[in-house]
């Protein structure tokens, strides 16, 4: 069994809502199947008696494929729509009938669907990466729904849609014309807003990395400056003590030696 038929029996089309999921699901299970061409080529001629074995071999194929691709069809729809289009002739007639059903709803979702991309604005402080995933969602809703929209237009919409912030981008972008995809759109105007913040951010950080070095400056001159207090202590009780003590002889036994100030004799 094939597994993709999970796609259909899954999402049965019922009042309508899906029906541009749901064709596009039978499309998916069909081309796996290698029998999508059934809904674009006409029945052949039916075999009489002077046609060919080749051209009965391909009556007969197409006959098959067909009744193939209608159970597809009944088994992914509701009880009611089985009964709408169990009796038609093939498989494209049936297609056809559902898309007549509901078609009109289809239109005028995919213009509502086109009027959302186009009203689409990014407001000033909003991410652009939320913003683009706004677009992005606005622009798969209407293209599940049958829009066509040329890859080129869709760039300058997005682009004219981008807040002040990005005037500098969007004269670029007029210059160079440079082709995006989605995604690719998305990282660059990422990176464009990172070096955006860095520019309005960046005094701000300079000022913070440059106080860091001043004080470590400072640190580093109570060092010196508290062993040289250290230094003129110790100078100042050498000085002293050889004030005290005098290099001579002794008066009392007339030999070489230190002996106090103003010490007397023994």
């Amino acid at each position: 069994m094939n597994p993709l038929t999970l796609l259909l029996t899954n999402n049965k089309l019922e009042n309508g809502d899906n029906f541009n999921e749901w064709r596009r699901n039978l499309d998916i299970v069909l081309q796996y199947e290698r029998i999508s061409w059934v809904l674009t080529e006409n029945e052949s001629t039916p075999p009489s008696g002077d046609s060919t074995p080749e051209q009965v071999q391909q009556h007969e194929r197409w006959q098959n494929v067909d009744k193939t691709t209608k159970c597809y069809i009944l088994a992914s729809v509701s009880d009611i729509l089985q009964k709408q289009i169990t009796c038609m002739k093939t498989a494209s007639a049936m297609v056809h009938h559902l898309h007549e059903m509901f078609g009109v709803r289809t239109r005028s979702a995919r213009v509502k669907a086109i009027q959302t991309f186009h009203n689409l604005r990014q407001k000033l402080g909003e991410p652009v990466r939320d913003y683009m995933m706004k677009v992005i969602s606005a622009i798969t809703e209407a293209e599940m729904l049958g829009a066509d929209m040329d890859a080129g237009t869709q760039m300058i919409m997005i682009i004219n849609s981008l807040n002040s912030s990005f005037q500098q981008f969007k004269l670029d972008y007029e210059l160079n014309s440079k082709d995006y995809t989605l995604s690719e759109l998305m990282n660059t105007l990422q990176s464009t807003e990172e070096i955006l913040n860095i520019k309005a951010h960046g005094p701000e950080a300079n000022v913070a990395s440059s106080s860091k070095p001043k004080g470590k400056g400072k640190e580093k001159k109570k060092g010196p400056m508290k062993k040289k207090a250290q230094t003129g202590v110790k100078a100042k009780y050498m000085k002293k003590k050889a004030k005290e003590n005098i290099k001579g002889k002794c008066f009392h036994c007339d030999e070489m030696g230190l002996w106090k100030r103003n010490a007397e004799p023994t």
